[in-house]
């Protein structure tokens, strides 16, 4: 096909190497792509290939055994730890603080959820994450404490039933 024809391409991925594989050399990068005739050719193929590759990456999971999804118990797109899975999430973290630490850096630690307060200060709303965090929740003092009196907290976490062996 001559570029002249291409009437849609779509970039699957990119990818970057170091020259000759030495990480002394200077960084090259790849990028992928499909180009087609016009757009409703790259769709279909699009679509056609969508469904193998979850596919593919689902049986995967399963086979390894890094993690499961409940969507009935937990949700959907939120994992559950297996133990090798667990022990992969360890090592990077394990690694990420020792990179963090040779660069200088102080970890704290923060609440899950916060007040709108905090997003304000440190500069997550309203310009830089304002479009990709939930909004904000409406939690009046005298409901938060009357509701925390009444709770029955259980002694373990509810996932710690599926890690059992």
């Amino acid at each position: 096909m001559r570029t002249g024809n291409i009437g849609a391409f779509k970039l699957t991925h990119v990818a970057s190497a170091y020259y000759k594989g030495d990480e002394r050399n200077p960084q090259l990068q790849r990028i992928y792509g499909t180009a087609f005739k016009n757009k409703t050719e790259m769709d279909a193929y699009s679509k056609c290939w969508k469904r193998p590759r979850s596919a593919i990456i689902a049986r995967l999971v399963r086979k390894m055994g890094l993690f499961a999804i409940d969507t009935e118990y937990v949700g959907p797109g939120l994992p559950l730890w297996l133990p090798k899975g667990t022990a992969i999430a360890e090592e990077l973290e394990k690694l990420a603080k020792e990179t963090e630490f040779a660069a200088g850096y102080v970890r704290v630690k923060t609440p899950h959820i916060a007040r709108e307060k905090m997003y304000l200060t440190s500069g997550h709303l309203p310009v830089l994450y304002a479009d990709s965090m939930f909004p904000p929740m409406e939690v009046h003092e005298h409901q938060a404490r009357r509701k925390r009196r009444c709770q029955r907290v259980p002694r373990r976490s509810p996932s710690a039933i599926f890690s059992r062996p």
